[in-house]
């Protein structure tokens, strides 16, 4: 496991200082972590077949994605992320779990979707998306 991460790191690094190709970069990477899902998958599978069978199939969907849509599959990979803290904070909230699921809903979802929407609709632009003529 430590090697995937460390090669996702790695094309990382080699991507920054120019060693490959801008666009070879994410899709490495992409399958460096689909690597890091099969090598879980193969471990819940062990421990619960239905779960094994279910995270085998969100591999596929997700090797899928980085064939047709690298881009999109990264932006969608980093909005599941987000919600990551989620589980971890219901977990320890034993009360007002539906305000807790709420706020959590709102920071970790639906601000990260308002600002890419407002992206793609043209109403805001990143600074650093912009090129400077000199």
């Amino acid at each position: 496991m430590l090697q995937l991460v460390l090669s996702i790191a790695l094309v990382r690094c080699c991507a920054i200082f120019g060693l490959i190709s801008i666009q070879l970069a994410p899709l490495l990477e992409l399958f460096g972590g689909l690597g890091l899902v099969l090598l879980a998958t193969h471990h819940i599978y062990r421990q619960n077949w239905q779960l094994g069978i279910l995270g085998l199939a969100i591999s596929c969907l997700c090797g899928i994605g980085i064939i047709k849509d690298p881009i999109a599959t990264l932006v969608i990979l980093a909005l599941v992320h987000n919600l990551t803290p989620v589980a971890f904070i219901l977990e320890r909230q034993r009360t007002k779990l539906l305000r807790t699921l709420l706020i959590c809903g709102l920071v970790f979802g639906a601000i990260p979707i308002g600002i890419i929407s407002l992206k793609f609709l043209g109403i805001i632009n990143f600074f650093l998306e912009q090129t400077l003529i000199i």
